[in-house]
């Protein structure tokens, strides 16, 4: 992470993020993944503070269109950005 970024999270929003989550299974295990909201903020999140939206490649910007498009009609994106700007 580039210098005097600070990407910590403090234990309300940790257990606000966890209390959001949803149960799924992958390979047979049951696990809770983020929510499509939490799922698009952390995607556009990373790109612009660990990256700076340099080199974040082709890639990051198809995750990001991926989730709007198969989540687009669960993802609460007021939500996304109060929560982002709080």
């Amino acid at each position: 992470m580039p210098p005097g970024n600070d990407a910590s999270i403090d234990r309300a929003e940790l257990e606000a993020l966890w209390s959001r989550a949803r149960p799924t299974v992958v390979a047979g295990v049951p696990v809770e993944v983020c929510s499509p909201t939490d799922l698009l903020l952390h995607l556009c999140m990373h790109m612009s503070i660990k990256h700076r939206f340099e080199d974040t490649g082709l890639s990051s910007c198809v995750d990001v269109a991926e989730v709007c498009r198969r989540y687009g009609g669960e993802i609460d994106f007021l939500a996304g950005i109060l929560d982002f700007r709080a």
